[in-house]
């Protein structure tokens, strides 16, 4: 079967070759005389695509490609011999490779101006790999405008939100500050990262190709700090009642020991006595902290006035409510300056960018779009 044949340049002089994965295609088979039934699949062999493009455009936009034309590799000096070359791309999105050729070679009427989410993230991985930064951030702009119009972050699959914050990191200057705020703070208190999607699994990580492994540990040592933090609270709680005095209105000590019996049984009640241990899967901090906020019991205070029967209890749901508003309050945000060299990120707020000088790991974004 020939190949597929995509021409960005009707003089081409570089071929790019890429595999189109294959789509198992359903067989049938004979059921009693008459009737077909679907039994099973039959893989499809993968398919060839052709895509005919420009050295020169491919050179202008990715230093990658620049290097790899230009210099001592095998593909530059036969481009530079025979003047035409073939380069194989067999790991390399077809779809995604398709539209960032159409940018690339100024063809701006076949670019989409909305994409999927999965389709963004392909793009921003060819992106990222190539160092189409520069010839993609306008459309960058576009797509991210259009896919935050068309869904909530909440809304959003743990592994979604990951994917966001991926092309988030590629499309740096096109992606909205609030947005990576509401994004950041979403993964680190509202997610359970359950063991299918823990980042700390090798699985898990290899998904997002696109965010450095310290990233995605840091996001999940705040989050469990987080989540730490607001199972402390049982103790705090606990722990106001050590001493000699009493916390009860009414100085009644039996008033205090229903109380806080109450309070652990209301804590064994919602899961968080004993605290659970880290990693803490199928936890999340809005979640706790939802749950410690319904607290309701009733003390053994029998203060005449029934305006304050209850005030012992008012005081720990004041002291449970003060706990976890701190815990929020520390969660500071995240200074990506230490995964990759350019900006700061934050999120107490919104998120501010400055430029930084400090020594950076090694990261395939490190350079500026």
């Amino acid at each position: 079967m020939a190949p597929e044949i995509q021409t960005f340049d009707p003089e081409s002089d570089l071929t790019f070759i890429l595999t189109r994965p294959p789509s198992p295609s359903i067989s049938t088979e004979l059921v009693g005389s008459n009737e077909p039934s679907l039994h099973h699949k039959t893989p499809a062999k993968s398919e060839h695509i052709h895509f005919l493009v420009s050295s020169k455009h491919m050179k202008m936009a990715s230093s990658v490609f620049k290097a790899m034309l230009s210099g001592p590799f095998n593909e530059g000096e036969t481009l530079a011999a025979t003047g035409k070359v073939e380069i194989s791309l067999p790991e390399d999105d077809p779809v995604a490779f398709t539209i960032l050729m159409n940018i690339i070679h100024h063809r701006s009427r076949a670019v989409p101006r909305k994409i999927t989410l999965k389709s963004l993230v392909a793009v921003a991985i060819l992106t990222d790999k190539y160092e189409f930064h520069q010839d993609v951030e306008t459309y960058g702009e576009i797509w991210l405008k259009a896919l935050k119009l068309a869904v909530e972050v909440s809304d959003l699959s743990v592994y979604d939100v990951f994917s966001w914050l991926s092309v988030a990191w590629v499309f740096r200057r096109q992606a909205s500050e609030n947005h990576l705020s509401r994004l950041i703070k979403e993964i680190v208190l509202n997610r359970t990262w359950d063991d299918d999607d823990d980042p700390r699994l090798e699985a898990f990580a290899e998904g997002f190709p696109l965010l450095p492994q310290r990233l995605i540990e840091t996001l999940q040592q705040q989050r469990q700090t987080a989540i730490g933090e607001a199972l402390n609270i049982v103790e705090i709680v606990a722990m106001s009642f050590k001493g000699p005095s009493v916390q009860c209105v009414n100085e009644d000590p039996q008033c205090d020991a229903i109380a806080l019996g109450n309070f652990l049984k209301f804590a064994m009640e919602i899961g968080v006595f004993p605290a659970p241990k880290a990693p803490y899967a199928g936890l999340s901090f809005s979640d706790i902290a939802k749950e410690l906020g319904g607290l309701n019991f009733v003390t053994g205070c029998q203060h005449p006035d029934k305006n304050h029967k209850y005030r012992d209890w008012r005081r720990i749901k004041g002291l449970v409510k003060s706990s976890l508003t701190k815990v929020k309050e520390t969660r500071k945000g995240l200074d990506l300056s230490a995964f990759n060299c350019g900006k700061v990120w934050t999120w107490e707020v919104r998120i501010t960018f400055k430029e930084s000088s400090s020594d950076c790991l090694n990261h395939s974004t490190s350079n500026e779009t």
